[in-house]
């Protein structure tokens, strides 16, 4: 699964409404980000990354590069 937002929700058995509580989001806002339809902002990545247990990279390749 390439998505990290579909994964975490995945690997955490979660519903959505759960991962985007985790996540410090709604849950329209957490399913645009697993479908894709939307990337969280910059500002947001460092703080998701913490909470989700995943890099920043993993979040938004387009900008961080990919994950080593």
């Amino acid at each position: 699964m390439d998505n990290a937002f579909a994964k975490f929700r995945e690997d955490k058995n979660l519903t959505i409404t759960a991962a985007a509580a985790l996540c410090g989001v709604n849950k329209s806002t957490f399913m645009r980000w697993e479908t894709g339809a939307s990337k969280p902002d910059i500002g947001s990545v460092r703080e998701l990354a913490k909470r989700m247990r995943v890099s920043r990279e993993k979040l938004r390749r387009d900008i961080f590069g990919a994950a080593q």
